[in-house]
């Protein structure tokens, strides 16, 4: 009974300097963000974070994968359901672009805190120190949902050269960053009409490009 009370403690813990850490690391930077002022808002003595995460780079580490982590998964998630649901058939290029680019937009409308949180910390990959833990963490989420969606496109489009399958995904996840992400890493910056207009354009405008680079007939 004791150990259960001892883990609850502990998780509790874990979970206050997380969330602490994390809404710092927003609203100040990793630089700036000390571990003092983490713990300090966590309510807990400094060494408990050592204790749990060893130091400020690994409790960066832990909150920033947690958050990209559940983003990412709701893109698999999207996909998987997409192709369940077709039992066996290919999807369109339309319904695969529109799995994808939904997930988001659906987030940005209920304003998704793994989201939100996720593209923020993302945004600190300036700051020398975590370069390569959020480079390193992006790439390692990341890849699953790519190769799905690439996958996925293969097998919509059997006669198309996968080198332009590929180049035709990047590009259109390139426009898709620009209109919403990267132009707007507080969602709140974005107006709801930039967002319904890249819901009416962003897929039948990349599907034209996937068709158009299809070998002629």
């Amino acid at each position: 009974m004791q150990n259960k009370q001892h883990d609850k403690r502990s998780e509790r813990t874990r979970e206050n300097i997380l969330g602490s850490a994390e809404t710092l690391f927003l609203a100040r930077g990793y630089k700036s963000a000390s571990l003092r002022e983490i713990a300090a808002s966590a309510g807990v003595d400094i060494g408990l974070i050592s204790y749990h995460f060893k130091s400020k780079l690994n409790l960066f580490h832990y909150v920033f994968e947690c958050r990209l982590n559940n983003a990412f998964n709701l893109q698999l998630e999207q996909l998987a359901l997409l192709l369940d649901r077709l039992e066996g058939e290919p999807a369109s290029v339309e319904e695969i672009l529109t799995a994808y680019s939904e997930t988001t937009l659906k987030l940005y409308g209920e304003e998704s805190r793994d989201l939100i949180a996720a593209v923020g910390l993302a945004s600190l990959r300036a700051e020398p120190e975590i370069s390569d833990v959020v480079i390193g963490l992006v790439k390692k989420h990341y890849e699953p949902v790519y190769i799905s969606y690439i996958t996925a496109l293969k097998q919509s489009l059997p006669d198309m050269d996968e080198k332009r399958i590929v180049w035709a995904f990047d590009a259109f996840q390139s426009i898709y960053r620009s209109n919403l992400i990267e132009d707007s890493l507080n969602f709140g910056a974005s107006s709801d009409s930039q967002v319904d207009l890249l819901r009416e354009c962003i897929v039948p405008f990349a599907a034209a490009g996937f068709y158009n680079l299809q070998p002629s007939s």
